[in-house]
């Protein structure tokens, strides 16, 4: 897109992929008009779905070298640093709550939709490594459990950061 063509850009859950962070931030700002507003929802590092990444990470090869993992972005100090230090930021903490039959259910619910976990899966199952992945992760979202009849209520903390642009 050109510069300046938009009033907004949000990224929700999805440029945390991104393997360039400052790349990203960039680009962002770059097609943003000046007075625009940048957002971004990301998950918590300290979150279930912000430790999910670190439970995974024991089980695949190490990142390339310089690549940037998706969790750095779940706090303030990363999004400040990535993005232009004159964009006046705003950040809250929020929840999504995720509910299923039991912890299981849920992973096996993830593994069909949650993109690092489909690769995750396309990689280490030809080699049967993909099982010890599969109870991991399942011990961590009952770590994350609140509910209290045998089936699974998770909450999903993540950080919305939505930052205006000099005019």
């Amino acid at each position: 897109f050109p510069d300046d063509s938009f009033n907004k850009v949000i990224s929700v859950f999805g440029m945390m992929f991104a393997p360039q962070h400052e790349l990203a931030a960039s680009e962002m700002v770059r097609v943003c008009e000046p007075g625009g507003t940048v957002a971004i929802t990301t998950w918590t590092t300290e979150g279930m779905n912000g430790q999910l990444f670190g439970v995974m990470g024991k089980h695949m090869p190490p990142p390339p070298e310089g690549m940037q993992t998706p969790y750095q972005w779940g706090t303030e100090e990363h999004v400040r640093e990535m993005f232009d230090d004159a964009i006046d930021w705003s950040f809250s903490r929020e929840v999504v709550n995720f509910h299923a039959d039991d912890a299981a259910a849920w992973f096996d619910f993830m593994e069909e939709k949650l993109g690092p976990l489909v690769l995750a899966r396309a990689a280490l199952e030809p080699q049967g490594k993909y099982e010890a992945l599969r109870e991991d992760l399942i011990e961590h979202y009952e770590s994350f459990n609140t509910a209290t009849d045998g089936s699974f209520d998770g909450e999903g903390e993540y950080l919305l950061a939505v930052g205006r642009l000099p005019g």
